[in-house]
Order: structure tokens, then sequence, then C-alpha cells
């Protein structure tokens, strides 16, 4: 991007399907980055965790700078009930409370798991923490974004075509008791959401990307 924020010019792009690097030529459903740009995460339908790649330059994923492969570096396993089951897709993954939280997200349980990182954004350090059952709300999760203060969460309905907006009684603790404020509808732009994020640097903007329309909308 020539500013911040401004209009992005392609440059290059690593083929996800190849099992060099990403360990699965399947389906994938997200990708997103450490703050600082070193650490790559992501997921596909092979497998019920995420995985880390360690980049050798920030925001970097092309063949030369990825260090680790995903498949040797993988993230806690997705467990979503305290007998240890696993979500069989892992569709949304977050960070939170400056990396100390992270969050995984699946559409067969539809649960939220959270875990503690005694060390930010190093996933081999993430401890269970427990899950949150959120099917009374959204029956099909796909992703989940927190406000920077860590009072509410946000989550794109792929089915219901909506996004959910949540607030935590506790901050950074999807355990605590949660609060549907309000639900915003998405059909007339996306009929598959599958992430919402926002403008990071005051919220006043919102996008959403689905798998219906392959585009990204954007919302004041």
């Amino acid at each position: 991007l020539s500013e911040p924020y401004g209009t992005p010019t392609y440059v290059s792009k690593v083929s996800l399907d190849s099992s060099t690097y990403f360990g699965s030529t399947s389906t994938w459903w997200f990708g997103n980055f450490s703050p600082d740009g070193m650490y790559f995460y992501a997921a596909n339908s092979d497998y019920d965790y995420p995985q880390t790649w360690s980049l050798s330059s920030a925001y970097d994923i092309s063949s030369s700078s990825i260090i680790n492969m995903g498949k040797d570096v993988k993230m806690k396993m997705g467990l979503h009930n305290d007998t240890g089951s696993n979500e069989q897709y892992m569709y949304g993954h977050e960070f939170g409370n400056s990396g100390l939280k992270m969050y995984t997200v699946g559409t067969t349980l539809d649960r939220i798991a959270q875990y503690t990182l005694s060390t930010a954004y190093d996933v081999t350090t993430a401890s269970y923490d427990g899950y949150k059952s959120i099917n009374s709300i959204n029956s099909a999760p796909s992703s989940i974004t927190w406000k920077p203060d860590g009072t509410t969460f946000y989550m794109t309905d792929f089915s219901g075509d909506d996004v959910h907006q949540i607030s935590v009684a506790t901050n950074w603790d999807v355990t605590s008791t949660t609060t549907l404020v309000n639900t915003f509808a998405v059909n007339t732009e996306e009929l598959v959401p599958m992430d919402v994020r926002f403008k990071t640097d005051d919220g006043t903007k919102m996008f959403v990307i689905g798998a219906s329309g392959d585009g990204i909308d954007t919302y004041t």
C-alpha cells in the first residue's frame, strides 16, 4: 500500500495448495499474522487445529521467507469441551489481550475455545481455559474479532448471513457471562459471510468477506 489503509497494489502470492510448504492440498479456511508479522497462522479442512509458520521477513509469506512448515509447528489441539471432544472444522482464530489470550471457533460443535498463553503469540505456550457454547446465538460461526478493549467480540454467521455483536462480563473471557448486543444482517451484500474486521484506529469502518460474493464489503 502506498499509504496506511490506502489502495493496495498486487505483489505476489504463495499457493496454499503446495504440500511442500503448507502440509495440505485441501480447503483453507483463514489466515492471519501476529502483530509483528513474524508468524503466520492458518487452518484447513484436513486438520482440527490451526497451524503456525515462522517467517524470516515480517508479513512475507514468499517461499524464501518461510522458515518452519505449519505441519511441524502446530497449535494446541482445538479442545472444545470438558471430555476432550475436538472441533472438526476450525473456521476462526484470533488473539486477544496483547497476545496472552487465544480463541478458536468451529462450526461443528458451535463453540469458542479459549486459551491462555504464557508468552504472547507463542502457541506452544498455550493452556486450555474452557469454551463457550454459542449455538443459541450462532449456529454457523466462522470467525471471532475483538473490540480492542476486550469488552466485546463480533462473529459472522455464514448460515444466517449475520454479524453478531456480543459483550462479555469479564474482559477477554468468553467463558464468563456473554450477552447478545446486536445482530446485523449482511445478506443483501453477502450470503456466506466468513469473517468481519474493523478499521483498527477508530472502529468507524466494518469489513465483511464471504464465500458467495467473493468480495470485501465495507460499511460505515
